[in-house]
C-alpha cells in the first residue's frame, strides 16, 4: 500500500552517464588515486545536477542516472559535464584524463522515492552506451523536448537499441563550441539539425576557445571544482 502510494508517473528529462575507461584509471594510478579520483568526478557531477535542478537516482560505480524537471535542464546539465572535463583535460597527464560519455532521452517514467522505472528508463540506458568519451547522445524526443537549447546537433538516423524492438532516432549533440562554428558554417559537412537557440544562430553566444581563460568561460562554482580536481591530482604526482 505505501509503495503504491509514493509511486507516480511523470515525464522526465532523463541523463545518463558512464565514465570511459575507468577500468585504465585504476591500472595506471592504484586503487587509491583512482579511487579519489572517480569520487572528485562523481563530486562534481552531484553540484551539476543540484544547479540544473536535477535528481540524482542512482550511483553505479562511476556512473550515475539522474532526473529533471525539464528536458532542456537535462541537456545544459549533459554540456556543462562535458565542457568542465575537456578544460580539466587540458591540465593533467594522460592517464589522469576522465572522459565521460552521456545519454540523454525525454519520456514518461515511474517515480518511486529511491528509484525509476520504465521504459524511458531502459531507453535512456541503452542510448548512453551509443555514446564514445566526450560525446553526449541524445535521442529525437529529447533533442525536441529541449527547444531553445544552445547547441547543434547531427542527426545519427534510427538506431537499433539492445532489448528495444523498434529503432530510435539519435542525434548526436555538440558542446564544443568550436565545432559548433563549423557545423554552422558548413565545414564537417555533417547532416546537421539546426539549432533551436535564435542567440547562437545569432553568433551572440559563441566563445572563442583558446582566446578566453577559465575564469571567462566559467562560473565561480565550476572554477573552484576543477581548483579541486587539479590541487588533489597534483598532490598524486
Amino acid at each position: 500500500m505505501n509503495k503504491s502510494k509514493s509511486t507516480k508517473q511523470r515525464q522526465l528529462g532523463l541523463l545518463f552517464t558512464d565514465l570511459v575507461g575507468s577500468t585504465k584509471i585504476y591500472q595506471d594510478l592504484g586503487n587509491v588515486a583512482a579511487s579519489r579520483l572517480v569520487q572528485l568526478h562523481l563530486s562534481f557531477l552531484r553540484k551539476c545536477l543540484e544547479k540544473h535542478k536535477g535528481r540524482l537516482v542512482k550511483e553505479m560505480g562511476d556512473a550515475i542516472a539522474a532526473t529533471f524537471p525539464r528536458a532542456k535542464q537535462a541537456l545544459d546539465c549533459a554540456m556543462e559535464i562535458q565542457r568542465v572535463h575537456s578544460d580539466y583535460n587540458l591540465d593533467v597527464p594522460l592517464a589522469k584524463r576522465l572522459h565521460v560519455r552521456v545519454g540523454l532521452h525525454f519520456g514518461s517514467v515511474i517515480v518511486e522515492a529511491q528509484d525509476i522505472h520504465g521504459q524511458a528508463v531502459n531507453m535512456a540506458e541503452r542510448i548512453v552506451e551509443q555514446a564514445g568519451g566526450e560525446e553526449i547522445i541524445a535521442s529525437d524526443s529529447a533533442w525536441r523536448a529541449a527547444r531553445g537549447a544552445d547547441s547543434e546537433a547531427e542527426a545519427l538516423g534510427a538506431v537499433n537499441l539492445t532489448g528495444l524492438s523498434e529503432p530510435v532516432e539519435l542525434l548526436r549533440l555538440h558542446w564544443d563550441v568550436e565545432r559548433i562554428a563549423n557545423l554552422r558554417q558548413g565545414r564537417l559537412g555533417q547532416k546537421v539539425v539546426p539549432t533551436l537557440a535564435r542567440a547562437l544562430a545569432a553568433n551572440r553566444c559563441l566563445l572563442v576557445l583558446g582566446s578566453q581563460n577559465l575564469a571567462d568561460r566559467m562560473d565561480r562554482s565550476e572554477e573552484r571544482m576543477l581548483q579541486r580536481l587539479r590541487a588533489e591530482l597534483g598532490s598524486q604526482e
